[in-house]
């Protein structure tokens, strides 16, 4: 295949996209194939070292930002017809949609702020731990309080340890939850995606 075929090819599979980001990816591989060229390849072994278009595409279009594909989208579906259904539609589409944004986003933030409740009781469990501690050497030295200071001392194991155990059980649930949301934005994205090559 040609440097002129891959690019149109993927000038094409890219069509979705607005104008200046398939512009970007066609100067990017143009530029592979031409050090590869430079190299000593001919132009068909250079295109030959690069994946299939439709690998290439789909990589491109999940890396693309979610507003970008759905801007893009908006743009390349709306005519005069669907124009005007959307502004006459205005008064009932918009408030449902802003509901349902709203429920989601709530949800979305509601979840985060678990953990991030979680994380500070984390991290007050463990900083009053440390404030124990240092507070036991006060009581055995200074106050001549032995009894406190081995207390505290006690205390302040047993604190710092609870603080470690929740990290640890918190850390694996917390790398879930991220997985999770980029697995989510994928699928919206890849429903976008499937939407604009058919």
């Amino acid at each position: 295949m040609s440097k002129k075929e891959f690019l149109a090819q993927l000038e094409k599979a890219l069509s979705s996209l607005p104008k200046n980001e398939v512009n970007k990816s066609l100067l990017y591989y143009s530029e592979i194939i031409d050090d590869s060229i430079e190299e000593g390849l001919t132009e068909e072994q250079a295109v030959g070292r690069l994946e299939k278009v439709e690998v290439i595409s789909q990589r491109i279009l999940y890396e693309t930002p979610l507003p970008v594909l759905i801007s893009s989208r908006m743009k390349k579906e709306t005519n005069w017809g669907n124009a005007l259904l959307i502004v006459l539609g205005f008064p009932l589409w918009f408030p449902l949609l802003i509901a349902v944004a709203a429920i989601f986003f709530s949800l979305y933030v509601s979840i985060w702020s678990i953990f991030l409740s979680f994380f500070a009781v984390i991290v007050a469990v463990g900083a009053s731990g440390i404030a124990t501690l240092i507070y036991a050497p006060v009581a055995m030295f200074m106050q001549n309080n032995m009894l406190a200071g081995f207390g505290s001392l006690g205390v302040s194991l047993i604190l710092i340890s609870l603080a470690i155990l929740l990290m640890r059980l918190s850390l694996p649930a917390t790398k879930e939850f991220i997985k999770l949301s980029a697995k989510l934005t994928k699928k919206i994205k890849s429903l976008l995606i499937k939407k604009a090559v058919n």
